[in-house]
């Protein structure tokens, strides 16, 4: 590559070169530092958050367990409901 910069794709302005330009495109934007700074101050607490656990997958809940237990037991057939010499269910 020769080192110029290509323009950006779409209609997407380019970046304002100097902080007059950045910060008249911010405000035609409707964002300004407050709200910036806020979304910065969100993203570092996020980050913070994240680094604070555990990596990997969540625990599994123990609740969890008991339920799909229950729910295996439910739908297991009784010994009085099925024929044992044909292994057929009686109706």
């Amino acid at each position: 590559m020769s080192g110029e910069r290509t323009p950006p794709a779409g209609n997407a302005p380019a970046a304002p070169a100097d902080k007059a330009g950045k910060g008249a495109l911010l405000r035609r934007e409707g964002l300004y530092t407050s709200l910036i700074s806020e979304w910065r101050g969100q993203r570092d607490r996020g980050a913070l958050e994240a680094l604070g656990r555990r990596p990997g997958r969540p625990q599994a809940d123990p609740r969890d367990a008991e339920i799909a237990r229950l729910k295996r037991e439910m739908n297991l057939p009784r010994l009085g409901d099925i024929d044992v010499r044909r292994g057929k269910e009686d109706r």
